[in-house]
């Protein structure tokens, strides 16, 4: 088994409003994908994992068994998808959607009483998507537009690469769809700015046929590919309008933040944790490290400049969402020892690469991606004010493997210590994986009355 094949659980905690006394709320659920509900009813793996693959000739038997029963027995819909919904999860015009790059979203519903998390089914985007979807869209948080793609291969030796983006009321406005990719290869994550999205073609290229033929992942490295950045304007009327820039060695997992500096408009700064040795991704992954880089993409010469940022091995970083495609100053990074595990956090200042704020779990405990939620002000603006980007919060789940306890924390995002504000201690496991969201009161409560009203389907 390996991690990225696993199926999705959602773990949601519903915190008191200020002065309720009332103690929080914890649930965990799976997410009903069609992959979970039929291997539940049948007791039983049906579907191929992708990324732990392999089986030679069992494999092929394998497969031959599931198609025939599926044919035979009419008990395997592949036509629902066979995604996991393990990945992120976002809100996005009035839904909560989990995501997993390989399927459709996933709606869910969590009740504002109780805490209660209900798979309402896929989403689609009233037809808008026909097959898949990136697990990182990204939303803009000036315009609240939508910007995702879709990438890969299901069958062998086809591959579709295409970039599109909703209104902020979840309507897809323009799909491009990229021909200059002609090899499917791992595209999870990218990044927007004002006036660009900015793609990442790394050398984990995906072979579907290994499936059947070898003992091997869907995914392996291709060591004489040479990545590339592709940029493409945000609004782009055609995929023919990308630029590739070579990046050899530059094979980033998560995106941190990305702007175009005001001077001119034409040099693109992005910040993203580059996996080394990338070998291992798919069979090491304890023994990669995050290496946070600043890469600077000159738009008149094509130059790409790339300084490392942190000796640390840094991954999983959030900002505040205020920023997003925006010059933003801090950075909160998980320190990994090893991946996935989160050993502590560091508060970065992008600019001069100072940790300006650490925490380090207690030996044996460990946590996951964090998340920051900015303070709202008097009027209700949550975004930030000038020169309080930080003020706010980073909060995460911890597993202390020596007590065997997990718990959530509130840490304080302007201290320099990252001081745990508050603290709840969980009733059960939450497992190791990877992102979360936080939503408001006022949204949660709106989505519950659009569904009690079946308006979401």
């Amino acid at each position: 088994h390996h991690l990225f094949d696993g199926d999705g659980m959602l773990h949601s905690i519903l915190l008191p409003k200020d002065g309720d006394d009332s103690p929080a709320i914890f649930c965990s659920r799976f997410v009903r994908t069609n992959k979970y509900v039929t291997e539940r009813d049948v007791k039983g793996g049906v579907f191929l994992n992708f990324i732990a693959g392999n089986r030679g000739l069992g494999g092929i038997q394998e497969a031959a068994l599931f198609c025939l029963r599926a044919f035979v027995t009419g008990s395997i819909d592949i036509s629902r998808g066979f995604g996991l919904a393990n990945t992120s999860i976002i809100h996005f015009a009035d839904q909560l959607l989990a995501l997993a790059e390989s399927d459709l979203p996933y709606a869910v519903h969590v009740s504002p009483s109780d805490g209660e998390i209900t798979t309402i089914g896929q989403h689609d985007f009233d037809g808008y998507l026909s097959v898949n979807m990136t697990a990182h869209p990204k939303k803009d948080p000036n315009t609240g537009e939508l910007f995702g793609y879709e990438y890969g291969p299901i069958i062998p030796f086809f591959s579709k690469f295409s970039y599109f983006w909703f209104d902020r009321n979840g309507k897809k406005q323009r799909e491009v769809e990229i021909s200059s990719v002609d090899r499917p290869s791992l595209m999870h994550d990218f990044a927007v700015t004002r006036n660009h999205v900015v793609f990442f073609d790394t050398e984990i290229v995906m072979r579907p046929l290994n499936i059947l033929l070898v003992r091997g992942s869907i995914l392996e490295q291709d060591p004489n590919k040479t990545p590339r950045i592709g940029v493409l304007s945000r609004y782009a009327e055609s995929g023919d309008e990308i630029r590739w820039f070579d990046a050899p060695g530059f094979n980033p997992s998560h995106v941190v933040n990305a702007w175009e500096e005001e001077e001119d408009g034409q040099t693109i700064v992005l910040f993203a944790s580059n996996l080394v040795p990338f070998d291992q991704f798919v069979c090491g992954l304890d023994r990669v490290r995050g290496c946070l880089e600043k890469i600077e993409i000159d738009l008149r010469d094509g130059k790409v400049t790339r300084t490392p940022m942190s000796n640390l091995n840094l991954e999983l970083g959030v900002i505040n969402p205020r920023c997003v495609g925006r010059k933003n100053k801090y950075a909160f990074m998980g320190i990994c020892d090893p991946i996935p595990k989160v050993s502590g956090l560091v508060k970065l200042d992008l600019g001069s690469g100072c940790v300006v704020g650490r925490r380090d779990y207690p030996p044996g405990c460990f946590g996951g991606e964090p998340f920051f939620v900015a303070n709202c002000g008097d009027d209700g603006g949550c975004g930030p004010r000038e020169g309080e980007e930080d003020d706010g919060y980073v909060m995460t789940y911890l597993h202390d493997e020596n007590r065997r306890e997990s718990s959530f924390v509130i840490m304080n995002a302007k201290s320099p210590e990252l001081e745990i504000v508050a603290e709840v201690i969980l009733p059960t496991r939450v497992p190791y994986g990877f992102h979360g969201t936080f939503i408001r009161e006022k949204d949660l409560e709106q989505m519950d009355r659009l569904c009690r009203d079946n308006k979401i389907q």
